[in-house]
C-alpha cells in the first residue's frame, strides 16, 4: 500500500477518535473527517501527479471484484472507499445533505446510534452495488467506486423510517440538473422525491456514471438500522404542569437554543398539549451532565442516556 494511503488512513482514524473522545457530535466528526481526506487526496495529486487518478483510488477505493477472488486483502475498501471523493462537487453534495439531515437526525437516536447506523449503511451500500453490478453486467466488477453517498442515503431512509413527520429545515431536490431549495419539507416527502429518481436512474442505462444501487442500500439498509436502532420511548401523556421540575430542565440543558425551549414549556404550563410539543422538542436537546450524551425517555418524566445515567424531569410529588 503507498505511503499516502497509509497516511490517508491514519488521518482518519485519527480524526476521528480525537473528536469521539472530545465528544464532538458524529455529523460534524463525518463531515470533517471526509474534508480532511479530500484535501489530502489533492496534495497526493500533486505530489505524486498520474493519469489514472489519484495514488490513492488504487488502495482505498472500492471494487466488486474484491468480493469475487481469494484474496481478502482488500476488503477494507468497504469502510475507506466511503471517504474518498471524486471532486468538490461530489464532496460538497454529501456533506450538505449530511449536515441537514444527520444533525436533527442524530439528536433524535444518540451519537453511538447514529454513527452505528452510518458506519451500517457505508458497508451495506457497497455490498448491495456489488450484487448489483455483478448480476447486471459482470464487466463492472473492475470499476471502482467511491464516495459517501450510501452512508448518507442510510441516514435519509433512518430518518424517514424512524420520524417521518419530521422536517428539514431546507431540503435540495434535484431537478434537470439543478437543486432547487424547500424550507419544511417533511423527512418522508424528501426522502420519497429522492428515491423515484434513485429508482429511475437505478433501472436506466449507466449514462451518469453514478453507483445508484449504492444510493439505494444505503437507504435500505438505514432503515432497517433506524427500526432496529430507534430509541424506545414509552408512550408518554402530557405531565401535569405542576409536576415540571424547570430547574432540572435547565440544569440539563445546554446553554442557547434548548434554555429557550424551558421558557416555552412554562409559559404554556396553563397547555398541556402545547407544553408537551415543546417538551418533546427539548428531551432531545437535553445533555447528561456526567457523560454528556443525549437521553432517551424510558418511562413517563425518566431519562437515561447510553451509559445508564438517569435523571428525572419530575417534581417529588
Amino acid at each position: 500500500m503507498n505511503v499516502f494511503s497509509w497516511i490517508a488512513i491514519l488521518l482518519a482514524g485519527g480524526l476521528l477518535a480525537f473528536f469521539w473522545y472530545r465528544k464532538f457530535a458524529a455529523t460534524y466528526t463525518l463531515i470533517v473527517t471526509n474534508v480532511a481526506v479530500f484535501a489530502w487526496t489533492l496534495i497526493s495529486v500533486v505530489a505524486e501527479p498520474r493519469e489514472s487518478g489519484p495514488v490513492l483510488y488504487d488502495d482505498l477505493a472500492f471494487r466488486p471484484l474484491y468480493l469475487q477472488g481469494p484474496d481478502w486483502a482488500h476488503l477494507h475498501t468497504l469502510v475507506t472507499a466511503g471517504f474518498l471523493h471524486a471532486g468538490f462537487m461530489h464532496l460538497f453534495g454529501n456533506m450538505l445533505i449530511l449536515l441537514i439531515a444527520g444533525i436533527p437526525f442524530e439528536e433524535r437516536i444518540g451519537r453511538n446510534r447514529f454513527f452505528a447506523l452510518y458506519m451500517f449503511s457505508l458497508v451495506a451500500a457497497s455490498l448491495f452495488h456489488a450484487l448489483w453490478v455483478t448480476g447486471a453486467d459482470p464487466r463492472g466488477a473492475g470499476v471502482l467506486s467511491l464516495g459517501a453517498s450510501g452512508a448518507v442515503f442510510g441516514v435519509l431512509g433512518g430518518f424517514a423510517a424512524t420520524y417521518p413527520r419530521d422536517k428539514f429545515p431546507i431540503f435540495p431536490i434535484p431537478l434537470l440538473g439543478f437543486s432547487i431549495f424547500v424550507r419544511n419539507v417533511p423527512v418522508i416527502l424528501g426522502v420519497l422525491i429522492m428515491a423515484v429518481f434513485e429508482g429511475v436512474f437505478l433501472f436506466a442505462a449507466n449514462v451518469d456514471g453514478v453507483a445508484h444501487a449504492a444510493h439505494v442500500g444505503g437507504a435500505i439498509a438505514g432503515s432497517i438500522g433506524g427500526v432496529l436502532l430507534k430509541p424506545r420511548h414509552s408512550p408518554t401523556a402530557a405531565p401535569e404542569p405542576k409536576r415540571l421540575d424547570y430547574a432540572a430542565l435547565e440544569r440539563l440543558a445546554p446553554a442557547g437554543r434548548a434554555r429557550a425551549f424551558v421558557e416555552r414549556i412554562r409559559e404554556n404550563s396553563d397547555h398541556a398539549d402545547v407544553q408537551r410539543a415543546w417538551l418533546d422538542r427539548l428531551l432531545v436537546h437535553l445533555r447528561c451532565p456526567q457523560c454528556g450524551d443525549g437521553f432517551a425517555e424510558v418511562r413517563p418524566g425518566t431519562l437515561e442516556c447510553e451509559h445508564g445515567h438517569r435523571e428525572t424531569y419530575l417534581a417529588q410529588a
